[in-house]
C-alpha cells in the first residue's frame, strides 16, 4: 500500500498499469484492515487524504472522468457565492451520475464535448486537479439551468460581485 500512498487516490487501473501481476485481492485485505477506502468500484484512497477541499476534487477528478470540478462548487472555490456547497459537482462528457462515499457526496452533470474547456489544472501533492474557471463555472450553471433567463434570476444565484471584478 505505501507504493500509493503518494497517489491519494487510485484505481485499481492505476496499479496493474505499474506493477502488471498486482493481485486485486490485496485491495480487499487493505481496506479490512482500514489502510484504505474504497469509494466506488474500482477507484481507492488513503484515509487521510481527503483532509482538505483540493484532496476531495482530487478525488472528484478520479472518481469520473473525464471530469473537472465545476457549477457552485467552483463557483464557491474562488469566492464568487457566498455559501458552501454540500455535494461535490463536476461537468463531465459522460452521462449524468451521482455517487455517495464515505469522503463527500459527488455529482457529475453532462455537458456537450465541444463545451469541455475551460477549466485550470492545479496540484494537490503533484498530482492534476481540474477546476473550472470563475467565467466558465458560471457558463456551466447557466447551461445546466435552462430557467436561469432573468436579471432577478441571475440575482439569485447571490453572486459575490465584488470578486468578479477581479476577472
Amino acid at each position: 500500500a505505501n507504493h500509493f500512498k503518494s497517489w491519494g487516490v487510485f484505481t485499481t487501473q492505476d496499479i496493474i498499469k505499474y506493477f502488471p501481476g498486482f493481485d486485486s485481492r490485496r485491495l480487499f485485505e487493505w481496506k479490512q484492515k482500514g489502510y484504505i477506502i474504497k469509494l466506488a468500484k474500482t477507484v481507492y484512497c488513503f484515509p487521510d487524504f481527503c483532509s482538505t477541499e483540493m484532496h476531495l476534487f482530487r478525488v472528484a477528478n478520479k472518481l469520473y472522468p473525464p471530469s473537472y470540478v465545476s457549477f457552485e462548487t467552483a463557483l464557491a472555490f474562488h469566492n464568487l457565492i457566498p455559501e458552501a456547497v454540500m455535494q461535490l459537482k463536476s461537468a463531465t462528457t459522460k452521462k449524468t451520475y451521482s455517487c455517495e462515499t464515505e469522503v463527500g457526496n459527488f455529482e457529475y452533470k453532462n455537458i456537450k464535448e465541444t463545451l469541455f474547456f475551460g477549466y485550470a489544472i492545479h496540484h494537490v501533492d503533484e498530482q492534476p486537479v481540474l477546476i473550472a474557471e470563475p467565467e466558465k463555472a458560471l457558463l456551466d450553471l447557466i447551461y445546466q439551468n435552462p430557467s436561469i433567463k432573468t436579471r432577478a434570476d441571475f440575482a439569485g444565484l447571490r453572486l459575490n460581485e465584488s470578486g468578479m471584478a477581479n476577472f
